[in-house]
């Protein structure tokens, strides 16, 4: 049985769960996947790889002749789109654009909201002891944001 090796490195945009991790290999058998730190990992695991989701050191690319698939984590692949980079042309490359959409809105929305009821001074306040104060919330109704 030929085994398609997969590097996963870790970072603040990627982090699988044990659970993601546990559906991987239910789902798909012949998917050895090996789970390293954005920071830790080494040469050999990106030269062993077939599909390597993360940010690798573009130095380590030329000599990955296994590499068939980088899937980076983020929106911008412009460092990795030069086929120059790979030891084959046919590397597929892509990105994680568009999959933050609703994250990034749940953020704008909590950090107006944050704002808007002075969550920020409360927790100063809660900080430095001093918890008799009490602070309006911002009106907003009738404003537009300047």
């Amino acid at each position: 049985m030929k085994y398609i090796e997969a590097l996963l490195l870790r970072g603040t945009h990627f982090n699988p769960t044990r659970d993601e991790l546990k559906r991987i290999s239910e789902h798909y058998p012949k998917v050895n996947v090996s789970v390293k730190e954005q920071t830790e990992y080494t040469k050999e695991d990106v030269l062993k790889a077939h599909i390597i989701v993360g940010i690798p050191k573009l130095s380590y690319l030329k000599e990955a002749h296994k590499l068939v698939w980088l899937q980076t984590p983020s929106a911008g692949i412009q460092k990795f789109s030069d086929k120059n980079l790979y030891s084959s042309k046919n590397v597929i490359l892509t990105n994680a654009s568009g999959i933050y959409g609703r994250q990034i809105s749940d953020h704008v929305i909590g950090s107006i909201i944050a704002h808007n009821h002075n969550f920020y001074r409360y927790k100063e306040q809660n900080e430095n002891k001093n918890n008799g104060k009490n602070i309006s919330p911002i009106l907003t109704s009738g404003k537009t944001p300047s």
